[in-house]
């Protein structure tokens, strides 16, 4: 063997050191899930599972049961967001938050959904024009449709923007409701 295939001591000494402390942080995180995740989520098991059996889980002061879903779409009457809706309003269990600037096309989405059928899925229509609203005004209105609808599971923001007003402004007052 020549001299030079050899380490030199520093460069061994610290990857001894490396394996040592990946040793240990793998003996703490192992021990951390043993003794601290692992017992909290059976606890939480055992307390709450009387209550989901018996539907009473509550949040948000309303009934929730498992597999249920609350979904807001903003901008739900063109494009991607009325894709959306027309995806969810046949899911069961699900509660479809329709959002958009006026009444009328958010009345003529619910027709033109319900024609044919009738759909499986609760729809709410709500107004909500993104485009001179303040950014806590939705928030504060985010927090009205929760305590009436319950938590939501899933939001989509898929307006667009209006010629009044530049793209930016539109994502900063959508960013403060997702603070």
């Amino acid at each position: 063997m020549h001299f030079r295939q050899i380490p030199p001591i520093l460069y061994t000494l610290q990857n001894l050191l490396i394996i040592i402390l990946s040793v240990i942080l793998c003996i703490l995180s192992c021990s951390l899930t043993l003794l601290i995740f692992l017992p909290a989520s059976i606890f939480r098991a055992i307390i709450y599972l009387p209550f989901t059996i018996l539907g009473l889980f509550q949040s948000g002061g309303l009934n929730l049961t498992e597999g249920q879903r609350n979904i807001l779409i903003v901008g739900a009457t063109e494009g991607l967001g009325r894709q959306l809706v027309e995806e969810y309003v046949n899911d069961p269990n699900t509660t479809v938050v329709a959002a958009s600037r006026s009444l009328e096309s958010l009345e003529a989405m619910r027709r033109s959904l319900s024609a044919p059928r009738e759909y499986v899925a609760k729809v709410h229509l709500e107004v909500l024009d993104v485009s001179t609203t303040l950014g806590i005004n939705i928030s504060d209105t985010m927090r009205r449709w929760e305590a009436s609808y319950g938590p939501f599971t899933h939001i989509f923001s898929v307006v667009g923007s209006t010629p009044e007003q530049e793209l930016w402004t539109l994502a900063r007052n959508l960013y403060y409701v997702t603070i």
